[in-house]
């Protein structure tokens, strides 16, 4: 496992390429994908659906941008009324972690490079109780989306 580092002076969207391209996981009736784009002018932009027995049950639009100094995940979930901000506070050549700990839940988003896939994760605590949810990401070429 790498180790993470805090940030240096003046990090950029472009030290998080290492999650650009194309990512899915299947599971019987299950398809989950996500897709970022490269680390282009100082954002990255993404996008996220899940698929349940053919029909999309949730779809997330994502962007990293720079705020503050440091990169930010704005996420907008499907039936959320407005986006959130998680800044990040921790971040190697191959793993990144966001926080916003007065968010309901999750309060933690991380990615990390696994080889040639990613994986990412979701954090926090649910009426006092600590939980996750790991999201084992394969990569998939990009072509058609």
């Amino acid at each position: 496992m790498a180790a993470s580092i805090l940030f240096a002076a003046e990090p950029g969207v472009s030290d998080l390429s290492f999650f650009s391209g194309c990512w899915e996981i299947r599971s019987g009736a299950l398809l989950v994908e996500e897709a970022w784009s490269s680390a282009t002018a100082g954002t990255l932009f993404g996008w996220s659906r899940t698929i349940r027995d053919g029909k999309t049950v949730q779809w997330e639009l994502m962007r990293i941008e720079m705020k503050d100094g440091k990169p930010v995940f704005v996420p907008s979930v499907s039936g959320s009324e407005k986006p959130v901000e998680f800044k990040a506070v921790r971040s190697s050549a191959t793993e990144v972690v966001f926080e916003n700990l007065a968010h309901d839940f999750p309060q933690r988003i991380i990615y990390k490079r696994n080889g040639a896939d990613l994986d990412a994760r979701i954090e926090g605590t649910i009426k006092g109780q600590a939980r996750g949810k790991d999201f084992p990401y394969k990569r998939v070429a990009c072509a058609g989306r």
